[in-house]
């Protein structure tokens, strides 16, 4: 499903962004406070990333011209070797962490399709379908960037098979990301799918 943001969507996620950071309890007592821009917080097996909430928008269907209003969600968090990421209402486990190669699974919420509201022309002469929920993996290979990602290239396939009855397909996704800004406050990310 793609997603498509709205500068105000854009605005209101990034008032609402919020840097991850941990300690660990060593025994009975706390390890000393460390500083929250410290870069080592995820090296030392402490959680580490971001968390944003905030309005998004996506197409009522894929390929559709309506959107509707949907809570957007984004999310990177480090632990222990493991990246989870988190953008609308999907979400895929790194199991390699910092590796150039990424490999683990995928989770992804699709929305139903009701063709007599949604569709016009052809499309309400197709049979609806329910939403679904998807489950697969996905493999992946990222280069460049600095400490914190910024000019980082990825490339990345992905296979997912509805779960839930919604549309019993298969589906496949092959996407290029860019990472065009990246630090502890901010990132951007340029997708194509």
């Amino acid at each position: 499903m793609k997603l498509v943001s709205l500068p105000l969507a854009l605005l209101a996620a990034a008032i609402f962004v919020e840097p991850l950071h941990a300690q660990e309890i060593v025994g009975t007592s706390a390890a000393p406070a460390e500083d929250p821009t410290d870069d080592d917080a995820a090296s030392e097996g402490g959680v580490d990333g971001f968390f944003a909430i905030g309005p998004g928008m996506v197409p009522s269907y894929d390929g559709s011209k309506k959107y509707e209003l949907i809570p957007l969600m984004i999310a990177d968090v480090e632990w222990k070797g493991l990246a989870l990421e988190v953008r609308g209402l999907g979400a895929r486990l790194d199991l390699l962490g910092n590796s150039p190669v990424q490999v683990g699974p995928v989770f992804n919420f699709r929305g139903k399709r009701n063709s007599d509201k949604d569709g016009n022309g052809r499309v309400k002469l197709l049979n609806d379908v329910d939403s679904a929920m998807e489950v697969g993996g996905y493999i992946g290979y990222r280069f460049g960037g600095n400490q914190y990602g910024a000019g980082e290239i990825e490339f990345d396939l992905s296979l997912v098979k509805d779960v839930s009855d919604g549309h019993d397909g298969l589906l496949g996704t092959a996407q290029v990301s860019y990472a065009a800004h990246r630090s502890r406050k901010l990132f951007v990310n340029l997708d194509a799918q």
